[in-house]
């Protein structure tokens, strides 16, 4: 930043703006909010796609990102499998994303496939939506984020959230979601468990 420059400056929420909010007071910059937004989804809610994957209507918690370190999909399934018998015995967990980097990282997440842990590969259009629709719960345990589209389009669907605390997720969320402690697995595992105990409280129809 200089006195004299004029570039714009452009934010996708609130709080990455209040950085940058200091340094328009110092240099005057011209400053612009452009929030991410969900418009109306029309789809066909098949579920052809549930027998696809051979889960049911909310009998299934849903990771849907890329499958990078930073997305937190190996907290997700590391909590999941902690998880006491009763609870995954029931509840499957679906992730759903690819990477455009096949690494390590990525096989050794798909070590953990099972008839309980289903990974998808990427999906968009009508078999996105309708995994979406059918959930129990979104999970999203990112240690970094924007404005999440996937968390937009999970309240879109009136699905209960469960979101690492970092606040790029807790700005969308508010009260409406449950948060555990970021980069904690033992913090994830007790808010799945209070969430599966209780789910029917959480969920918005």
């Amino acid at each position: 930043f200089n006195d004299t420059a004029t570039t714009e400056i452009y934010t996708l929420s609130l709080h990455d703006a209040l950085p940058i909010y200091f340094f328009l007071q110092r240099y005057g910059k011209k400053f612009e909010i452009l929030q991410n937004g969900v418009s109306k989804i029309n789809f066909k809610n098949s579920t052809e796609y549930l027998r696809k994957y051979n889960i049911e209507r909310q009998k299934y918690l849903l990771f849907m990102a890329r499958l990078v370190p930073e997305k937190g999909s190996h907290l997700l399934i590391d909590a999941y499998e902690r998880l006491p018998s009763i609870f995954n015995s029931k509840i499957k967990l679906v992730i759903a994303g690819d990477t455009n980097y096949y690494d390590e990282y990525y096989y050794n997440l798909k070590k953990h496939s099972s008839d309980k842990i289903i990974f998808t590969g990427f999906i968009n259009g009508d078999e996105k939506y309708t995994l979406l629709a059918n959930a129990l719960c979104f999970i999203q345990p990112s240690s970094i984020e924007g404005m999440s589209i996937g968390i937009l389009e999970a309240m879109y669907f009136g699905l209960p959230t469960i979101v690492s605390d970092i606040p790029e997720n807790t700005v969308i969320t508010k009260n409406f979601g449950l948060k555990y402690n970021n980069g904690n697995v033992e913090s994830l595992r007790y808010i799945l468990i209070k969430f599966i105990e209780n789910h029917d409280r959480y969920r918005s129809e």
